[in-house]
């Protein structure tokens, strides 16, 4: 977000023709893609469950006893022999649906449909967190067989080490549309540095000063755009999905929107 910010105030200042606006969207698509949230929670997220787990399986509560608050004596034993009723494969496999589950949903295209299934994994994950304490589940852990206990042990986990997965989704879709937003201003101006003056429709950009324009991740829309006398006003909606003018979180009073406006607003300080 910082950086779009800055490559913002650069095209103000800079006012750069059209040939040198080619060259920097040239360096802007010879980037690489911004990272995968799916791809980090595969293989980084569910690594470490599997590798506490692994850890947990080898060792017992040794290394971990400030976590379980296993002390000498009889609270010793007691937390040994549980470790050692639990059927680690079947804690892992349960894990590992869990996140099978949250890639799956991470990989919709829509904005829409990633939404309803990662809200629909957090409405499980919020009753799985009240189950994992319930009476029924604790007679299940000392009185059920090692595999009914690896379930139990699995759910735990899962509920202390799953990271808020809609927050990183919003966080995800925020950057991508940050990034389409800069590539029509770009186009923006360079239309302006051939025509001295802003297009009427986003439309006109198109294919000579952008492949195809983006829209908005959020509302599914086009892009809110408003040519004024002197700039224009682009937005998209943000997470909260209104459309707020083009309020943004610096803006007083603040909103969600993603917005960029020519020319910069005025310095407040």
């Amino acid at each position: 977000g910082v950086t779009v910010e800055s490559v913002i105030a650069f095209l103000e200042y800079t006012k750069p023709d059209a040939r040198q606006i080619a060259k920097y969207q040239q360096d802007l698509a010879a980037l690489p893609p911004l990272p995968d949230m799916g791809e980090k929670i595969d293989l980084c997220e569910r690594y470490t469950f599997l590798d506490i787990s692994q850890n947990l399986a080898q060792y017992g509560p040794n290394g971990f006893d400030a976590m379980l608050g296993a002390g000498d004596g009889i609270e010793r034993i007691l937390s040994v022999i549980m470790f050692r009723t639990i059927d680690w494969d079947t804690a892992m496999r349960n894990g590992n649906q869990w996140y099978d589950r949250i890639v799956e949903a991470s990989n919709h295209e829509a904005r829409k449909d990633r939404k309803l299934a990662l809200e629909l994994i957090d409405a499980d994950l919020e009753k799985l967190t009240k189950e994992i304490t319930s009476p029924k589940q604790v007679t299940r852990v000392l009185l059920g067989s090692s595999k009914s206990v690896g379930t139990v042990v699995g759910n735990v986990m899962i509920c202390l080490l799953l990271p808020a997965i809609s927050i990183a989704q919003d966080a995800e879709d925020r950057s991508h549309q940050q990034v389409h937003n800069l590539q029509v201003a770009f186009a923006l101006a360079a239309y302006r540095s051939d025509h001295d003056a802003y297009p009427e429709k986003l439309k006109q950009l198109a294919p000579k000063y952008i492949k195809k324009v983006p829209g908005d991740i959020f509302s599914g829309k086009s892009l809110v755009y408003k040519p004024t006398e002197t700039g224009y006003l682009l937005y998209s909606f943000g997470r909260n999905e209104k459309d707020e003018g083009g309020s943004s979180h610096s803006d007083q009073p603040s909103g969600d929107d993603l917005r960029i406006r020519m020319p910069l607003p005025a310095d407040k300080d």
